[in-house]
């Protein structure tokens, strides 16, 4: 008889297929343990060749048996998938334990979409597929020792994991999830500035790179960011010069901007 799979994936996507890349890769997981699912035969494909692991395009026959699910749908795909889980499930007594992986649906949302389902809240970020991303999670009460444990390791090795209670979930989606975007932007911008120089594209991303990376050593330091500046902005330096103009052009305004409307989108998903 063959290992017992009780990991499914329905929905496997970028960030599911991250976390499983390095769920395995951690030994958290096993290959053989694991079966997902795709809605395309072309999409299986690439699953099944990325991953090593039996993908199906129809989920519902591997259901039963499985201790846990783990969502990585559409949002708005969430209350038909339900659907078709909990009338698959409607006989079995021990629900499988739901990972959900949808970004802007609420706790609420999936309660009343898997009443009397162990349910896990996850939220992670696309650095998670080099093993460096942040994921936050949150539990219901019916998430048992053994099944929040699997979870957190799963996090652990894809990067920084948090536990959260669920009224921080949508802050922390912005801080952990919508930031690397705004991350990315201020890198592309000053990629952006080749005037007069003759070095790669390359060259130049990895310097870009390099500096946000001993940027993060220093915060990781617990050392707050408007001191480093201080120490970085020599007094009438080019330093001191640039940072003002970022100020006299309201460049913390617009962050903060960008942050407060996404928060104020996912509140109204």
């Amino acid at each position: 008889m063959g290992t017992k799979k009780i990991f499914g994936v329905v929905g496997c996507g970028k960030l599911a297929s991250a976390l499983l890349q390095q769920s395995m890769k951690s030994k958290v997981l096993k290959q053989n343990q694991i079966w997902a699912s795709t809605r395309r035969k072309s999409s299986a494909l690439k699953v099944k060749k990325s991953l090593g692991v039996e993908v199906t395009t129809d989920f519902r026959s591997f259901l039963l048996g499985s201790d846990y699910l783990l969502l990585g749908i559409k949002p708005f795909q969430l209350d038909a998938v339900a659907e078709k889980i909990c009338e698959a499930l409607s006989s079995q007594k021990k629900k499988p334990t739901i990972i959900s992986l949808l970004a802007g649906r609420k706790v609420k949302d999936l309660s009343l979409a898997f009443k009397s389902f162990p349910i896990v809240s996850v939220m992670t970020n696309t650095a998670s597929s080099l093993g460096a991303g942040v994921s936050f999670a949150w539990k219901n009460p019916l998430v048992s020792k053994k099944s929040w444990s699997l979870v957190e390791r799963m996090l652990n090795s894809a990067g920084n994991f948090y536990q959260v209670p669920e009224s921080e979930l949508e802050y922390v989606t912005i801080l952990g999830a919508s930031s690397p975007a705004f991350a990315l932007k201020y890198a592309s911008s000053l990629l952006a500035q080749n005037a007069g120089t003759r070095l790669s594209k390359k060259m130049r991303q990895d310097i870009i790179a390099q500096t946000l990376e001993g940027v993060a050593a220093l915060l990781r330091k617990g050392l707050d960011p408007e001191k480093l500046i201080e120490q970085i902005a020599t007094p009438g330096g080019c330093t001191e010069q640039g940072v003002l103009e970022l100020e006299r052009c309201h460049n913390s305004r617009d962050l903060q901007s960008a942050f407060e409307k996404a928060q104020r989108h996912i509140e109204q998903l």
